[in-house]
């Protein structure tokens, strides 16, 4: 079956026969056994790359003689720390060790690059890699592997705390040195500064209303508008936002300073 007329796999599924295989650092055998049968029966050329007698690297393409080397390059790991916690599921959540980090993120980039399959591009590749948890000796190894993707994408679950008066933006360019965002209009028309935020797209004006869902607890229209109507000090990228139920725009003459020049500095304009 070709992969354009294969369906599309269930990343769900694949997430809980990853999640049931108990692959703590150091004896990640059942994980990589699983991820190699399912790539292998989607038609994936797959390459084992001994780490360590019995723990094994994976790198996949899509086929024996590629064309040329991949462009992107979708890598994870397949080990956890322990100890292991057993899947289970609701009706809203997968739990279980590694269901975040990092088997979920595993079986979405198979699901991903099982798309652009589906769309005919094969210039893709999957590496998923042993011993992350510990000293990254999979990750060592896999440098080594062949043919070398042009750019990676490296799936890892990421925190970072940052001052509360900085917007997203600021903390992408300044903090993490992440430049793709620019800042253009200021007014979030143009779209220089869009990123995604929870499978959405939005701008830095809108991280007021991410801010108030996140206060709010939800979505519901009502509770998001209570919420913004209650934000006091807020600052964004247009100036210091305070709402109030009669004030949806948040900014008056004392949200702005002005600023000149004196004497080679910045002075406020009194």
């Amino acid at each position: 079956m070709t992969p354009g007329t294969r369906p599309p796999i269930n990343p769900l599924n694949l997430t809980r026969r990853l999640v049931e295989a108990e692959s703590p650092t150091g004896a990640e055998g059942p994980a990589v056994y699983v991820m190699e049968q399912e790539l292998q029966s989607l038609g994936w050329h797959v390459t084992r790359q001994e780490v360590t007698p019995g723990r094994d690297n994976l790198y996949a393409l899509p086929s024996r003689r590629a064309a040329e080397p991949p462009s992107i390059v979708f890598s994870t790991h397949l080990d956890c720390v322990p100890p292991y916690i057993p899947f289970r599921e609701d009706d809203d959540n997968l739990y279980g060790r590694g269901t975040c980090d990092a088997k979920g993120l595993a079986a979405v980039m198979v699901a991903a690059a099982e798309r652009l399959r589906r769309e005919g591009e094969e210039r893709t590749g999957l590496l998923f890699v042993v011993g992350e948890e510990v000293e990254s000796d999979g990750a060592i190894a896999a440098a080594a592997l062949e043919p070398r993707g042009k750019y990676l994408i490296n799936g890892e679950p990421t925190e970072f705390l940052c001052e509360p008066q900085l917007t997203l933006l600021d903390v992408l360019r300044d903090e993490l040195h992440l430049t793709g965002s620019k800042e253009g209009c200021s007014s979030g028309d143009c779209g220089a500064c869009s990123v995604m935020v929870d499978g959405r797209l939005v701008c830095s004006c809108l991280m007021l209303a991410v801010e108030a869902m996140k206060k709010a607890g939800s979505t519901d229209k009502a509770k998001v508008r209570d919420a913004i109507e209650a934000m006091r000090g807020f600052v964004g990228i247009d100036g210091v936002f305070n709402m109030s139920a009669t004030d949806h725009m948040g900014l008056n003459l004392d949200a702005f300073r002005m600023l000149e020049i004196k004497g080679g500095d910045w002075t406020l304009v009194k």
